[in-house]
């Protein structure tokens, strides 16, 4: 009976070593797979050679001493952006001071001392770094200490950045979600809005903005009109220097498919192409789905990524629909529907700019059409 048990206990005690081995061997291959996939990088990541030609544009106004607005409601693609100028163009010689501020880490109840002075926080730090204990000293120093003794008052402003152009240099101030500044009781100010203005739209200037909003500067300059009522909005100085990003072409989409570290095929490079309508938050997404789908082994990976897809971005049409002002979204869902859009030229004009819709054989379409069967799956209506 004794060797009858010790039999089955060598039995189980190779079945569990078995089963082990199995249980290591899966996690390995689970954690070959997944370092696999983290090996290849997205084609669609790298927006310093997505949108390079804009990059080109904003960095000439820069160095012009002029104001730039980025427009779209892809919030991450604004912001990669203002990292791509934050870090390839820093100026070594110190001409160029950068300084990224996002108006969602400021409080609600912010006021202008605080914006001041995270604003020229990069500007302090640059200068001590350069002058060291000479720092307060210098002309600069002195400047910023009075500015910063008199809580960033206007008149200090304007002195500090008149001695910032006579030092040769520029501050670029890169203020994402500026259309957030609307939420912002105590910033959503005329004192406010006019330094900014008064110093910023000087030829040139030694303050120099790039701002990201999530909706052209015209409907920024109607959602602040009541600050200057008759006036000139107060940052139309950047309407000529708007950079919308809009869809990619054909072409450069298939130059970064092409670019791809890892091997796309023919079917992968469709689906791509038409779940993104050619915006690159899109195609990243659509790429990263495909390579999911194909790594989990589905027998077809093209129609569990095409399931896929519109799930990733449904909440991200809800957020796009909520941030476009009510004409536009009108706009926008009129076409979708096949109603009649006579009376939203202007906005029809920016949805087309922004690459939301285009024609075909005349007729208005909705741009890419996963939009359009994502509103007619949830039977959106016009708001």
């Amino acid at each position: 009976m004794k060797d009858f048990f010790d039999s089955w206990f060598s039995i189980i005690g190779s079945l569990a070593s078995i089963i082990s081995l199995i249980v290591l061997g899966i996690a390995a291959f689970r954690k070959y797979r997944n370092n696999k996939r983290l090996k290849y990088s997205n084609p669609f990541n790298n927006s310093s050679q997505i949108r390079k030609k804009e990059i080109r544009r904003i960095i000439r106004t820069i160095m012009g001493g002029q104001s730039s607005a980025i427009i779209s409601v892809f919030e991450q693609e604004r912001t990669a952006i203002l990292a791509v100028l934050n870090k390839e163009y820093d100026d070594k010689a110190g001409k160029l001071i950068f300084s990224d501020l996002d108006i969602a880490s400021l409080d609600a109840n912010c006021e202008p001392e605080e914006f001041w002075k995270q604003a020229l926080k990069p500007l302090k730090v640059d200068c001590q770094k350069r002058q060291r204990f000479s720092w307060w000293n210098s002309a600069l120093g002195k400047v910023y200490k009075a500015c910063q003794n008199n809580q960033f008052d206007n008149f200090y402003l304007k002195e500090l950045f008149k001695q910032l152009k006579q030092d040769n240099r520029q501050l670029v101030l890169m203020i994402d979600r500026f259309d957030l500044l609307l939420q912002r009781k105590l910033l959503k100010r005329t004192d406010f809005f006019s330094i900014l203005r008064e110093i910023a739209s000087r030829y040139p200037s030694s303050l120099n903005l790039v701002i990201t909003l999530s909706m052209p500067l015209r409907q920024f300059h109607k959602k602040n009109e009541e600050l200057n009522p008759g006036g000139s909005p107060y940052f139309n100085f950047i309407d000529a220097n708007q950079e919308t990003l809009g869809v990619l072409s054909e072409a450069e989409i298939d130059k970064l498919l092409e670019q791809s570290e890892r091997k796309l095929t023919k079917d992968a490079h469709q689906f791509i192409k038409n779940a993104a309508g050619g915006h690159p938050y899109l195609l990243q997404v659509a790429t990263g789905v495909w390579w999911n789908a194909y790594d989990d082994n589905e027998n077809n990976p093209i129609e569990r990524a095409e399931e896929i897809f519109p799930k990733k971005i449904k909440s991200l049409l809800n957020n796009i629909l909520q941030a476009w002002a009510e004409n536009t979204c009108k706009a926008f869902l009129s076409v979708a529907q096949k109603r009649d859009v006579s009376d939203f030229i202007e906005e029809l004009d920016e949805l087309e700019e922004q690459g939301f819709i285009m024609k075909e054989n005349g007729v208005w379409q909705i741009r890419p059409s996963v939009f359009s069967s994502l509103l007619v799956a949830e039977n959106e209506k016009i708001v």
